[in-house]
């Protein structure tokens, strides 16, 4: 694949979506614009572009409901004087809620001819994995470098994304997302 990102465009997208994180009730809206930029942005080696067809309407109650229903949960188990309960609470809820988002975002991307679609075939089990050892690699300060990038969490992504190559005059065939990347 071939990004070719505007570094302005890219980090004023990137700051509206953090501003909406901050804001809360717009992060739906404001999530779906930047990975609008991330994919329309982005070519297939052979030339096509990627689209994005998702809103934040689409996927309001995970941005929203997530936080919303951990939120309510850390103040009941703090005035019951439970506290040590919420990353137990927390880290399963976020999991999950990362598991709909990757799930939605892939669903919704494909080319602009539409030959290619994406599905995510990985589980929450495996999100949820790499999200503990993401908190464990940060806390101990080992390895959270290679958790973020092409060892860890992101090569584990790519390998449960999936797409469905319809090239002009062939069948339909199932393929890797890593059959894009280019031969290092």
């Amino acid at each position: 694949m071939v990004p070719q990102l505007a570094v302005w465009g890219l980090f004023w997208r990137a700051l509206v979506a953090a501003l909406g994180a901050m804001l809360w009730i717009p992060t739906p809206w404001t999530n779906a614009a930047l990975y609008r930029y991330l994919v329309g942005n982005t070519w297939l080696p052979d030339g096509r572009r990627l689209t994005f067809a998702g809103t934040g309407g689409d996927i309001w109650y995970v941005f929203i409901g997530g936080p919303l229903l951990v939120g309510v949960f850390a103040g009941m188990l703090t005035f019951l004087d439970l506290w040590w309960l919420v990353p137990i609470v927390a880290i399963p809820v976020f999991g999950y809620m990362n598991y709909l988002i990757v799930r939605w975002l892939t669903d919704k991307v494909g080319s602009e001819d539409g030959s290619v679609k994406l599905e995510f075939t990985g589980s929450f089990w495996g999100i949820l994995g790499w999200h503990l050892l993401l908190i464990v690699s940060v806390v101990t300060i080992i390895g959270w470098a290679w958790v973020m990038k092409d060892g860890g969490a992101a090569a584990s992504a790519a390998r449960s994304i999936s797409t469905t190559r319809r090239p002009a005059g062939a069948s339909c065939g199932e393929t890797s997302w890593s059959d894009w990347r280019p031969a290092s």
